[in-house]
């Protein structure tokens, strides 16, 4: 398997405008003031309930406000095991070209594939945990549309930047503060014939956002 690549995520904290809105029938925080978390490309914290149940039917509505265009929903860092995601048509909410109605999901990171669909919003019906009864997690909800796969593994040397400032005291104590930080990779590639690889690297090369 390759590198994917995708555009950037719509869902991001870059982006001002998603409205979201957590339901949840028993929980005594349903985590509306984490919903940022979700987005905020930092797989050390994330959206979590507290004292939510399987039985509460959690529900998170995202408004993009914008009609936007998507082909892949991944959650990276869950414990959710049973969900439903759909998309809003104009007139109601609806299953992807591939349903995503999941009841036995244990993994932390998981991608959702179906047909690129054009929305304002999804909806995601949230019905279990990996451990039954356990506060739901998202570390972090990405909505994106593909770009393409190599069709080998390149050699690649990932940088990460935490944006982490340590200011100095007169007293000698320190402070750190910290932003949302950065990634970047160094890709190395042989060239080949594969055409699908070619337009990746045109995408790629073309392309002004991250």
């Amino acid at each position: 398997m390759g590198i994917k690549f995708f555009v950037k995520n719509i869902y991001d904290i870059d982006n001002p405008d998603p409205v979201t809105t957590i339901t949840d029938a028993v929980a005594t925080d349903n985590g509306q003031d984490f919903v940022d978390q979700m987005r905020n490309r930092d797989l050390i914290t994330g959206w979590i309930t507290t004292g939510s149940t399987d039985a509460a039917n959690t529900q998170i509505d995202i408004d993009f406000i914008d009609v936007v265009e998507f082909n892949r929903i991944i959650f990276a860092g869950t414990n959710l095991k049973a969900y439903t995601i759909q998309y809003w048509n104009g007139s109601s909410y609806v299953d992807f070209s591939n349903a995503i109605s999941e009841s036995n999901q244990l993994l932390a990171g998981v991608e959702h594939a179906f047909d690129t669909v054009t929305s304002s919003a999804i909806r995601i019906i949230i019905t279990g945990t990996q451990t039954a009864d356990d506060d739901k997690i998202i570390n972090q909800l990405i909505v994106t549309r593909i770009i393409g796969e190599f069709t080998d593994e390149p050699e690649i040397k990932p940088q990460f930047d935490k944006d982490r400032r340590r200011t100095k005291f007169l007293s000698g104590k320190s402070f750190i503060s910290k932003n949302y930080g950065g990634f970047n990779v160094d890709i190395k590639k042989n060239v080949n014939a594969e055409s699908n690889d070619q337009e990746i690297v045109e995408s790629l090369y073309e392309s002004y956002e991250g």
